[in-house]
């Protein structure tokens, strides 16, 4: 799609997320509970699972009445993310009202050189010089340093840094996204049997971990719940359908299922998934253009029983 060089957009990507990672709370980006609303902002686009985990983030943390969240439209345009509402009143930026996200980049940064990503935290009434050199800053545009800023500041005392989470659990969220990733990449079919196989293994050790817990961090939602609720969300909406992932339905896994919906059910969270954004993003000319899996490839047979006597 594109991105920034030198503050001049260009049509191509060469680029990472960019130069900015800095942390919320620290002196420079002050937050505690009496930060009044106003001064940071989350950008977010419904579309894209690494924004979602910062939302998610963000409801579980408490923290919603302190930061204002501004989405872009759900799909991109050639310039990358953009406000054009298109009927739809949830989008824009009430901040400072641009037309593409790539300025508000440049108003923090107006020589930035990365890609526009989301999600995007800024601070608008910076005290610091960190994050650039314009009339606001960028504090991080990194999904997981985002989601890791909410739960340390977390008013939710149930959900923060300091629950333990199981090894198992880390090396599983931190993995599973990557493995749904290289099955859409897959070029051969060997590539994509491996890589496929790869992600019904670890949605089963999801499933036997949540038959003795009720969220992935114990009793209590955490940080590896909200990181990977999103790829779940989209599983049988669109990975499935996308990237021939076809061995058994997220739905399939009794506990895993369980889990969703308690989660999904949680105040604040069933308002984060736009599942037709979501579908009409994933589903465009333009993005299956990039991310179409070959063709030539056959899907794994689902696992059927028709053996099974009927009951008549």
């Amino acid at each position: 799609m594109g991105q920034l060089e030198n503050g001049k957009w260009v049509y191509e990507n060469t680029l990472g997320s960019g130069p900015y990672h800095n942390v919320l709370g620290s002196a420079e980006f002050p937050f505690d509970e009496k930060t009044p609303k106003g001064r940071y902002h989350l950008y977010l686009a419904t579309s894209c699972p690494f924004a979602h985990r910062t939302h998610i983030a963000l409801f579980l943390a408490k923290l919603d009445s302190q930061i204002d969240v501004h989405f872009t439209y759900h799909v991109k345009t050639p310039e990358g993310w953009g406000f054009e509402t298109h009927g739809n009143p949830t989008v824009g930026d009430g901040l400072s009202h641009h037309k593409l996200l790539s300025d508000v980049y440049l108003d923090a940064d107006p020589n930035y050189t990365g890609r526009v990503t989301v999600p995007l935290l800024i601070d608008s009434q910076p005290t610091s010089s960190e994050g650039g050199t314009g009339k606001t800053r960028i504090v991080s545009n990194e999904s997981l340093e985002i989601v890791n800023f909410f739960a340390k500041l977390s008013q939710n005392k149930a959900f923060g840094l300091d629950q333990k989470v199981d090894s198992e659990v880390s090396e599983l969220v931190d993995t599973f996204y990557g493995f749904v990733g290289k099955s859409s990449n897959s070029k051969t079919q060997e590539e994509y049997d491996e890589n496929s196989e790869k992600v019904f293994d670890a949605l089963q050790r999801f499933d036997n971990i949540l038959a003795k817990q009720k969220f992935l961090a114990g009793d209590h939602p955490g940080v590896p719940d909200a990181v990977v609720f999103p790829f779940f969300s989209r599983f049988d909406i669109v990975f499935a359908i996308l990237f021939k992932l076809t061995k058994k339905r997220f739905s399939d896994y009794k506990n895993l299922d369980i889990y969703f919906r308690r989660l999904y059910q949680l105040p604040r969270i069933k308002e984060t998934v736009a599942i037709d954004e979501i579908k009409s993003a994933l589903f465009t000319k333009s993005y299956l253009e990039h991310h179409t899996l070959n063709p030539d490839i056959i899907p794994t047979t689902p696992e059927l029983d028709w053996d099974v006597p009927v009951d008549e």
